[in-house]
């Protein structure tokens, strides 16, 4: 999966997935989707798609045509209700993190680097820290750890 997007069709949640058809198929996903119980309606974009859409889903096949869907303006809104959003994170953890229910869910996206800044950075809860998630990624690193250097070594007095 490269991104996904999130939005609204009258009263339902929906979610544009989009992908890179060399590493998996329409068919794959559907499948997972299909698994996971949660997904009664796909949405195909080409003919073959909306094959394979029926073959799965049934009656649960639309074609995408002109749907009157209201796009998020901040897709990562609920990473960012959290103390996940202050960590400097690359576009493909943010959508994966922001697609988990769970904080503890959320963490098996971070790599060491990141659990160990977090630590850091949680010994220190009267700090404000901003959100973070989307900027880019070394600058908001080299800015976290430099905050962190000066409130470590104002601790050592």
């Amino acid at each position: 999966m490269l991104s996904t997007r999130a939005g609204w069709l009258g009263d339902g949640e929906v979610v544009e997935v989009r992908f890179d058809p060399d590493r998996t198929s329409f068919a794959a996903l559907a499948r997972a989707a299909r698994a996971g119980g949660e997904i009664p309606l796909v949405y195909a974009l080409n003919p073959e798609q909306e094959r394979v859409g029926r073959e799965l889903f049934g009656d649960g096949l639309r074609p995408r045509g002109e749907l009157p869907i209201r796009w998020v303006d901040d897709q990562e809104y609920y990473l960012r209700r959290g103390r996940l959003g202050r960590l400097p994170l690359l576009e493909v953890q943010a959508t994966r993190m922001n697609a988990e229910a769970q904080e503890a869910d959320r963490l098996r996206h971070l790599s060491p680097r990141q659990r160990d800044l977090l630590e850091r950075m949680d010994a220190f809860p009267e700090v404000e820290w901003p959100d973070r998630a989307g900027e880019d990624f070394p600058r908001a690193w080299r800015q976290i750890e430099a905050r962190l250097a000066r409130l470590e070594q104002e601790g050592d007095r």
